[in-house]
């Protein structure tokens, strides 16, 4: 279950007495889910979806081991759609994907791009234009547990990667995203294998490297949830139990009103708590402005509240940069 932007995953990790005096606090470490905006947005709900392939005549490798490889732009163009029909639960093949030959210019106006719009049925054009994978190069040999009859041998290779993402009637650029990648492999190998048979071997695994590429440049598109962990305060009597409980459950305006009234008490550790737990339930609930004033009055009250200090430049940071 989701509140808002954030999510409990368990009700505690951990439990740790503060021993800051003998009727002390005791914190409760929560690990939840904050959610990250998506780099490059797109809107793909109630879509339909076409992915075109970018069909290019030109043979200039230069010092790139392919470049617009049709084969290996069709293996990414499979990620992107595999992926797209995991985020929008979609039945597998929802999204299709076409060739189409640009020519170098690479000129996708108006008219161009309801082209494709209108010849693949589709209200989103997504365009892999271009994709460039450098020659894999030999990092180092180093000599392997299994003593000198096999060695680690680690390659790398630079993977660049471009789409470009349209709204098929209006043929608005909705997005695009150029990414450049280092894929690295490490092989197993006799001692006395040559540097051309361990190439040769890379080589094979590109088709499955490119699906990758499609999922990360899918996974630009779409918000992303990174584990965070949370403290919370706590003293063994019925109102801050209940207060915990409620927020255990997302139930925050429930717990603020108990912290709420915890924080007039006497004890200053004790309204150094309570304050505290209100920074984090305005936190959680978007309420960054209210946060930095909660934790202010805690650090105010007791500056060596466990976690005190580092929580309110986390929540400066925060603000600043948002």
């Amino acid at each position: 279950m989701r509140n808002r932007f954030h999510i409990i995953k368990a009700t505690f990790l951990l439990v740790l007495t503060v021993s800051i005096y003998s009727c002390g606090p005791a914190v409760t470490i929560l690990n939840i889910e904050n959610r990250v905006p998506a780099k490059y947005p797109v809107d793909f709900e109630n879509r339909s979806i076409a992915l075109f392939v970018s069909i290019d005549t030109s043979l200039n490798l230069g010092n790139h081991l392919s470049q617009n490889d049709s084969v290996h732009m069709v293996a990414v163009a499979t990620g992107i759609a595999k992926e797209l029909e995991n985020r929008l639960t979609l039945d597998e093949g929802a999204v299709f994907i076409f060739n189409h030959y640009p020519g170098n210019e690479r000129l996708y106006d108006m008219q161009y791009i309801q082209n494709l719009s209108f010849i693949s049925n589709s209200d989103v054009v997504v365009i892999i234009d271009s994709l460039r994978i450098g020659a894999p190069e030999l990092i180092n040999n180093i000599a392997s547990s299994g003593g000198d009859l096999y060695r680690s041998n680690f390659i790398h290779a630079s993977v660049f990667s471009e789409i470009k993402v349209y709204d098929g009637t209006s043929a608005k650029k909705l997005t695009e995203i150029k990414q450049n990648d280092t894929v690295y492999w490490e092989l197993l190998t006799r001692s006395d294998a040559r540097e051309e048979a361990m190439i040769h071997r890379v080589r094979n695994s590109i088709g499955a490297i490119a699906q990758n590429v499609g999922l990360e440049l899918v996974n630009k598109m779409f918000p992303s949830w990174i584990e965070q962990q949370r403290a919370l305060f706590s003293y063994s009597n019925r109102d801050w139990s209940r207060a915990y409980s409620f927020a255990s459950q997302f139930m925050w305006e429930e717990a603020m009103e108990i912290w709420l009234k915890e924080s007039t008490d006497q004890d200053k550790i004790k309204v150094a708590a309570a304050a505290f737990n209100m920074a984090v339930a305005c936190e959680l609930t978007d309420r960054l402005e209210l946060a930095l004033e909660w934790i202010g009055l805690s650090y105010k009250n007791y500056p060596l509240l466990p976690g005190v200090v580092s929580y309110k430049q986390f929540l400066t940071e925060k603000f600043e940069t948002k």
